[in-house]
């Protein structure tokens, strides 16, 4: 796994940092599940890329990054569709966050894949 590790509000939306903070939070979540757990509050608990059963990153990478790339290509048609629409004089004010314009995968370093996001240029 590879991500980047500047301040989120410096980011550009070229930066590696959402991957890094999705995949904080995603094993936050799952630490906070397991204390719940162990209380005896949890009856169940499962995620899409079954993260949280093997917690493996390289095991749910393929997962993640096929809706990570999924979500990019519906966003850049939904950005295209806004865009056009403003051009043509509608009134659409876009309150995207800009997470929503990255494209970050979770690299598997045994598999040989690569993150054709350039780290992030405020970072050094």
């Amino acid at each position: 796994m590879s991500a980047g590790s500047c301040g989120w509000t410096r980011c550009t939306w070229r930066c590696r940092c959402y991957a890094t903070r999705f995949v904080e939070a995603h094993e936050s979540i799952c630490t906070a599940l397991d204390m719940v757990r162990d209380e005896g509050l949890l009856l169940a608990a499962q995620d899409n890329c079954e993260f949280y059963a093997h917690r493996d990153w390289s095991r749910s990478a393929d997962v993640v990054n096929a809706e990570t790339t999924f979500a990019r290509v519906m966003g850049g048609l939904l950005r295209d569709g806004i865009e056009k629409a403003q051009k043509q004089g509608v009134r659409i004010q876009d309150m995207s966050d800009p997470a929503t314009l990255n494209y970050n995968l979770i690299r598997d370093k045994a598999k040989d894949r690569t993150n054709p996001i350039p780290p992030c240029a405020g970072r050094e």
